[in-house]
């Protein structure tokens, strides 16, 4: 795969929009950009992991602690679209997390209307993508992989849309290394192929 600039991919995960089933983050506005060129970084694979609601991972600047927090992120994207508190995404991010203001937009839009899935939510091939020269930006892409599922209204108990087939996602994650912890500066996702 030829090497991207951050500052252009991050423009890319800014534009490109977040489906989780039908419900998401992302932002049709421009997105924050590496304050220095990326270096061209060997990619780190981790193993295929199912996500669990838990404490935040440790903050470890490296490779795999920017894997971690990215896999925590996407968890976390996933449970409030399931009706977890949007703040559980929002206090992990910067202000201008233009991937972020869109899920609590929809959150709030969606009102009493939350997603159910038949089955935990798999994060897989999970790697780092980008780093900027000065180490302080990680670009992480992993596959997002949804069950089948329904969204329900949890004001009637009434399901208001079914998915019958599972869905796969292209989920991309920058972060910014800021005063010793991760910190979410925007994601994106689209149907993986």
């Amino acid at each position: 795969m030829p090497t991207m600039k951050l500052p252009m991919r991050a423009a890319w995960a800014a534009v490109a929009l977040i489906v989780l089933a039908g419900c998401g983050g992302g932002s049709d506005s421009d997105g924050p950009e590496a304050t220095k060129p990326p270096t061209s970084a060997a990619p780190t694979t981790a193993a295929p992991t199912t996500p669990a609601a838990g404490e935040r991972p440790a903050d470890d600047k490296s490779d795999a602690g920017a894997i971690d927090f990215s896999e925590f992120v996407v968890n976390r994207i996933v449970g409030v679209t399931s009706g977890a508190n949007v703040d559980d995404v929002l206090t992990l991010a910067s202000a201008d997390c233009s991937g972020c203001i869109k899920l609590a937009q929809d959150r709030q839009k969606a009102g009493t209307v939350k997603q159910e899935f038949d089955e935990p939510a798999v994060i897989s091939d999970a790697k780092v993508a980008d780093t900027s020269d000065d180490g302080t930006q990680y670009l992480v892409e992993q596959v997002l992989e949804l069950s089948t599922g329904r969204k329900i209204d949890t004001a009637t108990g009434q399901t208001t849309e079914t998915f019958d087939e599972p869905t796969r996602l292209a989920v991309t994650v920058l972060m910014t290394w800021k005063n010793d912890k991760w910190q979410l500066t925007n994601y994106s996702s689209k149907k993986a192929s």
